[in-house]
């Protein structure tokens, strides 16, 4: 009983999360493009690829502040493949170091780095 309910709890505040990310997104690129969005039909989007999505064992389907904004002067696709590769070597380069730091550093981390 008990698992279940904080695991829905968590589920929810998930979702919400990921939601608000992409509605803050997809706002900040359409007022920079000058074109209109229906965050309705977004949201409809992202919640079928949710559904979808955790059929086949997916990870949360939601856009990235920090990937979109390395992106949002490129010119070609080979701008995203370049940071896919750098993302993961990143993450495989940093995982030894990162494993030592207690949780409450690497949250820390995390939120300075998406507020600043």
């Amino acid at each position: 009983e008990i698992v279940f309910s904080t695991s829905l709890t968590n589920s929810l505040l998930l979702a919400c999360i990921a939601l608000l990310e992409h509605v803050a997104n997809v706002k900040l690129y359409a007022d920079r493009g000058g074109y209109k969005v229906s965050t309705s039909s977004d949201l409809v989007a992202v919640g079928l690829c949710n559904i979808f999505g955790c059929l086949s064992g997916s990870f949360v389907v939601a856009g990235g502040f920090s990937r979109s904004a390395l992106n949002a002067k490129a010119t070609s696709q080979i701008s995203m493949l370049l940071s896919v590769f750098v993302s993961v070597g990143t993450i495989y380069a940093a995982a030894p170091l990162l494993s030592m730091l207690p949780d409450a550093i690497l949250s820390v981390v995390l939120f300075m780095a998406v507020i600043g």
